[in-house]
């Protein structure tokens, strides 16, 4: 990653256009053809990550992970407590952190279909924004904005919502799928041992009697890896909805980004 991951957007708007990242199409060869396949990147921040009860989504033939990622501009990310806990991200730079998730190679023809998924244009909005992965390779990716009025745009600003970096299995916990997705409310919530790792009010290290802090401000470089690192061992300790058990590993992990917390917090 870049020593500073606040610069990715300076890296982004300040390179000479021969040197400019990729953008949210590239075209890959088939084997063993000279044909090739239109491909776009899409970046998820939610429900649809690994883990998550909408993630089906994202496992049809033609999508493909690629690596854990970051928004180069700062964003407001929020469950919105008014409309079933959903994940929100506004369109509004400036303001939040530089959110954490996932990045997707997904089939050109498969875009129309995550498009209904997320009720475009209705209640999202589809744009392509310059993110950051995990080794630090700048590119663009599709994301998903909720439509946001200025009425929700004025109570981000009055901290109505808890704006957060990183959407986890405890904030999921309260989601509630809409009445049509089926396949989520069949899968049911995540269960309280999938909250384990990812709660912010996990048990903190016992040098200190107080719990993390909820929210990390700011969110810098050497945080945010570690963020990484818990979130990439919680997806390999356990498939979701089997019976989980913390390896060393994650448990080392969510020991070391509470020990970050508190010394920011400090």
């Amino acid at each position: 990653m870049p020593a500073d991951l606040s610069s990715a957007v300076e890296a982004v708007e300040g390179c000479e256009p021969s040197s400019r990242p990729r953008g949210c199409s590239f075209s890959s060869a088939v084997n063993g053809t000279q044909a090739t396949v239109r491909y776009e990147y899409v970046f998820v921040y939610g429900t649809l990550k690994r883990g998550f009860r909408n993630h089906y989504n994202m496992e049809r033939d033609g999508i493909e992970y690629v690596a854990e990622c970051a928004t180069a501009h700062q964003l407001p990310l929020y469950l919105d407590h008014t409309n079933r806990y959903r994940p929100c991200l506004a369109n509004v730079k400036g303001m939040g952190h530089q959110v954490c998730g996932e990045l997707y190679r997904v089939h050109r023809r498969l875009i129309p279909e995550l498009d209904d998924f997320e009720r475009v244009p209705t209640h999202y909005h589809r744009e392509c924004l310059p993110v950051t992965t995990e080794e630090g390779e700048h590119l663009h990716a599709h994301v998903y904005f909720n439509n946001t009025d200025r009425a929700r745009e004025e109570e981000l600003r009055r901290g109505h919502f808890e704006l957060i970096p990183d959407y986890t299995y405890y904030h999921h916990k309260k989601y509630i799928p809409r009445a049509g997705n089926t396949r989520a409310l069949e899968l049911g919530p995540p269960d309280a041992e999938h909250l384990v790792a990812s709660a912010p009010d996990s048990p903190a290290p016992s040098r200190s009697p107080s719990p993390a802090p909820r929210i990390i401000r700011p969110l810098d470089e050497d945080v945010r890896h570690r963020s990484f690192a818990l979130r990439k061992a919680t997806v390999a300790a356990v498939a979701y909805r089997r019976p989980r058990v913390l390896s060393e590993e994650l448990e080392s992990a969510r020991r070391t980004l509470a020990n970050s917390q508190l010394e920011m917090a400090a």
